[in-house]
């Protein structure tokens, strides 16, 4: 190690004990090791003597890439400070040339030792060999940047016996370090050898050379979603994302169907891969379409689907109907739905209707969906046959005094009767009766009988505070279940007179009239006998004058 005994007398037992065994290292071709005890020695307070040790050993090193950086003054120095680059250079001083590839490699990671470190990997044999192998020469490796870790590893698994697969992932690597990469010969040359190795789909598609370039034009996420086509479970992903170029379409088109996992999964929305040329420019969303229903995403699926059918032909009957096929019995609602081609072009062309229709192949939603396809009027009957003949949904209308038949009668009011009829459905045992209070009152256009029944069905429901307060003004069920369209404003009135506002209270009853005369006057007579003397009460207590404002 190059310390005189003196010297080694004077330092501290610790870095005695690690310089002896930098030296007993050293003695037995271990460099890696001797290079350890040194950082140690240093670390204990012996930095002059380390730095002595450093030289005699970088002396002692055959000719080649380790000695030349173990002699750099720069490396040497932070050899002594840093593990990890101490390591580094400690594998670039073995015989394994894979283990020297790993320093050079970990070095390249370092912006102030990378050229330094490009530099003497350059003059390793091994790594020159590799470089050849793929068309590189050793003065390419300066021209590497940040993304010269990935270059190396990448050039290490296209050599014979490698993975052109993580060869393709450590290409991504590198251009992601640095998209420069992707515009030079170092990347070309690399992509054009895993070209000639990658296995299917993969191998299929970077055939032609200006496929490559255009995929290498597409930077890292490209090359990504190449390497996904080797995965028969990330394959359509693959094929989905290289499809968003427009100029990858025909080659991602001609190459998809070769694959059995991808022509079963397109069959699952109608199509033949000998399809996908005549809907190449909608190529993404069909192969993300794809994708969904074979996640059972059925909801994303038409909505991925939808460019494609919008574009119109025989191909948007072929995929629904394969669409339809693929839906659970649970759906069997929606999938009625779809069997109506007049309701399939509304679809198509409405985004409002679009938006209801993918509730109905959303679990939960399903009632939520044909709620918004009753707002349109061109779907209200089609929808509304198709809900006559769903025993599921039957039987829920049925329980809120409803049925399909009922709404088709009511016409522009069937949202409405539909949405008050949801709130009453959608928490048992706590229901939103005020919701459903609300849409009642939007559908004043009903058949009074139809507002009854659906009235009578949400009295059941109120609160027993909210019936108090009802009965505190002489309005019994019976008069509640006969409102009709007046119960909202009933109701709201009892709240207003139990709260002291009086006037908002008669203004609800102002609105209750066109339903229920004779209620109103029943609960303004009742409102008068509680009210202090005074010329309300007055009024309210004459039965004439109260006869004559109604």
């Amino acid at each position: 190690m190059g310390v005189k005994p003196e010297e080694y007398a004077a330092a501290k037992p610790e870095a005695q004990k690690a310089l002896d065994a930098a030296g007993k290292a050293a003695g037995e071709g271990k460099p890696d090791e001797a290079l350890r005890q040194l950082g140690e020695a240093s670390a204990q307070g012996s930095r002059e003597l380390a730095e002595r040790g450093l030289q005699t050993l970088a002396a002692k090193q055959p000719a080649g890439p380790g000695k030349d950086l173990l002699q750099n003054p720069d490396i040497a120095k932070k050899v002594l400070d840093d593990k990890g680059t101490r390591d580094a250079v400690g594998q670039t001083l073995g015989e394994d040339p894979q283990a020297r590839l790993e320093g050079f490699k970990a070095l390249s990671r370092d912006d102030g030792l990378r050229d330094t470190a490009l530099k003497a990997a350059g003059k390793d044999p091994a790594l020159q060999q590799s470089l050849r192998s793929v068309g590189l020469k050793p003065e390419d490796l300066t021209t590497l940047g940040k993304g010269a870790a990935g270059v190396l590893d990448s050039v290490s698994q296209l050599r014979q016996g490698g993975d052109p697969q993580k060869a393709l992932g450590s290409l991504k690597d590198a251009i992601q370090a640095n998209p420069e990469l992707a515009k030079g010969d170092v990347a070309k040359k690399l992509l054009d050898k895993a070209a000639q190795t990658l296995p299917g789909l993969a191998k299929d598609l970077l055939t032609d050379p200006k496929v490559r370039e255009q995929v290498l034009a597409g930077g890292a996420a490209a090359l990504d979603a190449v390497g996904k086509l080797a995965d028969g479970k990330t394959q359509l992903d693959g094929l989905a994302k290289l499809a968003g170029n427009e100029k990858l379409r025909d080659a991602v088109a001609t190459v998809a169907g070769k694959a059995q996992g991808v022509k079963d999964a397109l069959a699952k929305v109608g199509l033949e891969p000998k399809d996908l040329l005549a809907v190449k420019d909608m190529l993404p969303s069909v192969l993300d379409a794809a994708q969904k229903v074979g996640a059972k995403d059925f909801s994303g699926a038409l909505d991925s689907m939808r460019e494609a059918l919008q574009k119109g032909g025989p191909l948007s009957e072929k995929m629904l109907g394969a669409f339809a096929q693929q839906l659970p019995d649970s759906m069997g609602l929606g999938k009625d739905i779809l069997k109506d081609p007049a309701v399939i072009k509304e679809l198509i062309n409405n985004d409002e209707a679009f938006a209801s229709a993918k509730n109905l192949f959303t679990p939960g939603k399903e009632l939520e969906g044909v709620s918004g396809l009753l707002g349109n009027e061109s779907l209200r009957n089609s929808v509304l046959d198709v809900v006559g003949k769903n025993p599921a949904v039957q039987a829920k209308l049925e329980s809120v005094g409803l049925s399909a038949e009922d709404l088709k009668q009511a016409g522009a009011a069937a949202p409405h009767l539909f949405e008050a009829g949801r709130a009453l459905l959608e928490n048992p045992g706590n229901p939103d009766y005020r919701k459903a209070l609300d849409e009642l009152g939007q559908a004043a256009g009903a058949a009074p009988e139809l507002l009854a029944k659906l009235g009578g069905k949400i009295v059941d429901q109120l609160p027993a505070p909210v019936k108090e307060k009802l009965s505190g003004l002489g309005i019994t069920p019976e008069h509640l279940k006969e409102a009709g369209a007046a119960l909202p404003h009933l109701i709201n009135a009892a709240e207003s007179f139990a709260a002291g506002n009086t006037q908002d209270a008669l203004k609800e009853m102002g609105q209750a009239l066109t339903g229920s005369p004779e209620i109103v006057s029943t609960v303004l007579s009742k409102v008068g006998e509680k009210l202090p003397p005074g010329l309300m009460r007055d009024v309210l207590t004459d039965k004439n004058l109260v006869k004559e404002l109604v």
